[in-house]
């Protein structure tokens, strides 16, 4: 039998942000936001490959899209968040 590992599950929230891809600003709702990942929903979903930034509370992050189904858009970051203070601000706890 092969050992498959999953991902460690990202808690639920509820963030407004916007997202700038091929598609313009798109403001989004993030609702998973992982170290290293987010999904989103959106309205007009950007191309799965493609990449875009994730803008919230002043702080961009560079993404690309990972998956796309209906309004829900899985965003892998090209970087994790890098320390407690970038991530804290980008949730919106200062």
């Amino acid at each position: 039998m092969l050992a498959i590992e999953c991902a460690e599950p990202m808690p639920a929230v509820m963030l407004p942000a916007n997202l700038y891809s091929s598609c313009g600003k798109l403001a989004v709702e993030i609702t998973t936001l992982g170290d290293d990942r987010a999904t989103i929903i959106v309205a007009e979903r950007p191309p799965a490959g493609s990449f875009a930034f994730l803008v919230r509370n002043g702080i961009k992050v560079p993404t690309v899209v990972a998956w796309a189904s209906g309004d829900m858009v899985g965003l892998s970051f090209e970087q994790p968040m890098d320390g407690d203070w970038r991530e804290q601000a980008f949730r919106g706890r200062h």
